[in-house]
């Protein structure tokens, strides 16, 4: 089971953005062994701007990552929520390092799959 997964980071090392104001989102591989290799860095409009949300922005925000299945964020609003999940991407609110973050979503969904199973 590999997937991917977005990460909103300011610093690229821990999971401390908020979906609505993430400049870029740091894309990984989770791998079926549990490791994990980065893949790429996209840039990002972000669609809130000084607590206001700029209209389509949010939907292209989620656009941006329609390919991975997981989101790890420090934040995220109710409607970024309902967007994510009608994409299928299921979001993590966290304040772990990546490391650790991605560490913690490799265990969870193993355990979610073969509980599935």
């Amino acid at each position: 089971m590999t997937f991917k997964v977005a990460v909103a980071s300011t610093d690229n090392e821990n999971i401390n953005e908020h979906f609505g104001k993430a400049k870029r989102f740091l894309i990984y591989k989770i791998k079926d062994d549990g490791s994990y290799e980065f893949l790429e860095n996209r840039e990002n409009n972000p669609p809130c701007n000084n607590g206001k949300h700029e209209g389509n922005i949010m939907i292209d925000s989620v656009d941006l990552i329609e390919d991975v299945s997981i989101l790890l964020v420090s934040n995220v609003g109710p409607g970024a929520i309902d967007l994510l999940i009608s994409k299928e991407i299921k979001p993590y609110v966290t304040s772990f390092t990546i490391e650790d973050g991605l560490k913690e979503i490799s265990v969870l969904e193993k355990e979610l799959h073969q509980n599935n199973d």
